[in-house]
């Protein structure tokens, strides 16, 4: 051996990352260190919950490859949009504008494959629903 050691990542973080915050005169500073891991508590609670609303619920640990976070959003945001869309042709539809209602879904479909028969399964559970909450 050579006589050099190779430090661990975790080790070359805090030396490069933490050591001026959390020592005094190369002694350990209890009071900044649990100042700084209650901030990054915060930290990891909010991006949970931040993580939980990007991904429709798919996500909430705040240890999740970014990427993945940003996979799930990207197919709500693209579910959530040609659910609009749905919203608008059903409009259009009851305004006796049919074509309109019909590009417009076929938008649906294209932002978010299935988008147009998940509206309408979903207006039948409502309308079921209604029916039998309606007293007779």
């Amino acid at each position: 051996m050579d006589g050099t050691t190779t430090q661990p990542d975790y080790m070359i973080t805090y030396d490069r990352d933490w050591k001026d915050i959390v020592e005094k005169d190369g002694v350990l500073d209890l009071d900044q260190v649990a100042r700084e891991l209650s901030d990054y508590g915060v930290v990891m609670e909010q991006a949970s919950k931040v993580y939980d609303e990007l991904s429709g619920g798919r996500v909430s640990k705040p240890n999740t490859a970014a990427h993945h976070v940003i996979d799930f959003a990207g197919g709500k945001f693209a579910a959530d949009y040609a659910d609009m869309l749905c919203d608008r042709a059903q409009t259009c539809e009851e305004e006796g504008q049919a074509e309109t209602a019909q590009i417009l879904r076929e938008l649906a479909e294209e932002w978010h494959e299935g988008s147009v028969t998940a509206y309408q399964e979903g207006r039948d559970r409502a309308a079921a629903a209604r029916d039998t909450t309606t007293p007779k």
